[in-house]
């Protein structure tokens, strides 16, 4: 494999000389704004691209001189593990950077470090998982399997599983908080379905939406098919009233209405109808398919309710788990349930962690991912290779 740097004055003069010097095979491993120094001034651009020299020399056999390079199978599959090669070196760098003196030589710490990277895991929690394996004695004979488990063992451990229980003594009184579109009305549904028989408590809804249109109706049918009370509220006053109509349940299921994370004036507005006499115990309800970033801006913007954990719903939309991981590991809380389709009550399970490891290895494949975990074994390629200054690591820090 060639691999060079050009500098150009935009994008499309760098794909010029590019192409005119590698050939249209060539690929594009990245790119970084360079300060022009010169009279002229403004910025400059810094591609790197690659091409492999086999390639080169097959198109350059080529007779009539043909345009266009059709890669070959077994060129495509060179690129590949080219390519992955490329990865592993990123990742050994960053690696380096983590583990210090004799820990970057450990075989063991090297596995363990490309499991994480594999499961999509963020760097800051990566370099203290790394630190606390350090401290720990070493479980079984360090085999890529082991690796795997322990690697799952140890991030699981840090989950908290935590149902609500429904006690025998006393009411509960349970609300549905989160952003607009997770499935909190479904989701409750689902939950009040499954208290009411198969655990025989008497159950009452309510619902504090009066903004989603056919909200209140789509309640209203779910109560009619459980034969269960439903009533609404808009404010406290109406609120308190309803509870004090139903101390008799053993739980109160509570429907709210989505707020957007960003709108405090929202969330100010909610939290007040919650000034009750009575413990709410609130569940921050989040869905599997949203990024990283959205889930701790929701976290936080619920944070006033003091909500006791997470519900999450739509396992079965998202096709990777890492970012509800990382998350998970950011903002540490119980889980109560999952979600898993569309099916009341059916599609509705309690959080246990293998649950939460089938899901985070959902889209990633375990046999790539153990075939792949002598990357660290490989030796350190010429440092050329590695993307130097050109900072494409540090855009790509942290995800996943």
């Amino acid at each position: 494999m060639r691999i060079k740097r050009f500098v150009a004055r935009n994008s499309h003069e760098a794909l010029r000389k590019i192409r005119s010097e590698l050939g249209p095979g060539a690929v594009v491993l990245g790119s970084r704004n360079l300060q022009n120094n010169s009279s002229a001034g403004g910025q400059l651009i810094e591609v790197t691209a690659a091409v492999d020299l086999d390639m080169l020399e097959e198109s350059s056999g080529e007779a009539g001189g043909q345009d266009q390079v059709r890669p070959s199978p077994q060129w495509c599959q060179r690129l590949d593990q080219q390519l992955e090669e490329l990865r592993d070196l990123l990742w050994i760098s960053r690696m380096e950077q983590m583990l210090a003196g004799a820990a970057f030589f450990d075989n063991h710490l090297g596995q363990l470090y490309t499991v994480y990277r594999e499961l999509g895991i963020k760097d800051g929690i990566i370099r203290s998982s790394l630190t606390e394996h350090q401290q720990q004695p070493r479980d079984g004979k360090g085999s890529r399997s082991d690796c795997l488990r322990q690697v799952l063992d140890h991030i699981l451990d840090k989950i908290d599983m935590a149902p609500p229980s429904f006690s025998e003594d006393g009411q509960q009184i349970i609300s549905f908080i989160g952003p607009t579109g997770v499935g909190k009305t479904t989701t409750m549904a689902k939950l009040a379905a499954r208290t009411a028989f198969e655990q025989g408590k008497r159950v009452a809804l309510v619902t504090v939406d009066q903004y989603r249109i056919g909200a209140i109706d789509q309640m209203y049918a779910y109560a009619r098919i459980m034969k269960l009370p439903m009533e609404t509220a808009a404010n406290a006053v109406q609120l308190r009233r309803v509870l004090k109509r139903h101390l008799d349940k053993d739980v109160i299921f509570i429907d709210t209405t989505g707020r957007s994370p960003a709108n405090q004036d929202d969330l100010a507005e909610l939290a007040e109808i919650f000034r009750l006499p009575w413990p709410v115990e609130h569940q921050l309800v989040l869905s599997a398919n949203t990024a990283y970033r959205d889930l701790l801006l929701a976290a936080a913007a619920f944070e006033r309710f003091g909500y006791k954990g997470y519900l999450i719903t739509k396992l079965d939309e998202a096709c990777d788990g890492a970012e509800l991981m990382n998350f998970l590991l950011t903002e540490p809380r119980p889980l109560s349930f999952f979600t898993t389709g569309q099916r009341v009550p059916e599609d509705i399970e309690a959080a246990t962690r293998e649950r939460l490891a089938a899901f985070v290895a959902r889209g990633r494949s375990i046999c790539a991912l153990v075939a792949s975990m002598n990357a660290v074994e490989t030796e350190m390629a010429d440092k050329d290779w590695t993307y130097g200054s050109g900072n494409r690591a540090q855009e790509n820090d942290g995800q996943s």
